[in-house]
């Protein structure tokens, strides 16, 4: 047996095709949704055939009004199938928790895409852009009051028509509005891994989570 098929029986597979793709996403609830995909074996994009995977689903707090959209999972959360458990994810975690936030507690993290690209490369075009079907049917699902880009690609595939041309430099520490996602508003971070490759950018995170904090903290009033 390869190692794809013994992630796949542990992960106790019991949905496949087009019918199993439609079962997740007609999920009533985020529970249902998030049990379905555990259980369904995506072969929708080409990251399923580039190395064994085991998908993510999300972490976090399915009652919040904050979701944290991240880029694809990573080897540790390959492993555990949860997004944001590795090194970024830890860094993520202790920046968010120096403002007050705690990740699972007071906000749902969830990614673009479900698979782990090959030596941790970007999803291609056509990977994000099939796989994003499953964010959309859980901003559906949550309906959350602020999504909070996390990095580049999360950036791009959410909020494209709102950033022509802007570096990351540019889009971070803003706000948006997005023609697909009216009822949410959209916050742009760099990625915590930025950080880790990147330790001069921290002060400016920083920075940036205040101005986050400052608007969570205006809606509630």
């Amino acid at each position: 047996m390869s190692d794809q098929e013994e992630l796949w029986v542990a992960d106790n597979t019991q949905f496949t095709g087009e019918e199993g793709y439609s079962h997740v996403m007609d999920s009533p609830t985020i529970e249902d949704f998030k049990t379905r995909l555990r259980a369904y074996h995506c072969v929708r994009c080409n990251l399923s055939q580039e190395i064994a995977q085991n998908p993510t689903t999300s972490r976090g707090n399915t009652k919040s009004s904050i979701m944290l959209v991240g880029e694809a999972p990573g080897h540790n959360e390959m492993l555990q199938g949860i997004p944001f458990v590795g090194k970024a994810g830890r860094l993520m975690d202790e920046i968010f928790a120096s403002a007050g936030i705690l990740t699972d507690r007071d906000v749902y993290v969830t990614n673009i895409c479900r698979c782990r690209p090959k030596d941790n490369r970007a999803p291609h075009v056509s990977e994000a852009s099939t796989c994003i079907s499953y964010l959309q049917k859980e901003i559906k699902l949550l309906k959350p009051k602020y999504i909070i880009a996390l990095g580049a690609t999360s950036a791009r595939y959410l909020l494209e028509d709102s950033l022509p041309g802007k570096s990351m430099a540019e889009a971070v520490g803003r706000f948006y509005e997005a023609q697909d996602y009216p009822t949410s508003k959209f916050f742009v971070l760099y990625h915590p891994a930025a950080l880790i490759y990147n330790r001069s950018l921290r002060p400016e995170m920083d920075k940036h989570i205040q101005l986050l904090l400052h608007e969570l903290n205006q809606s509630k009033s």
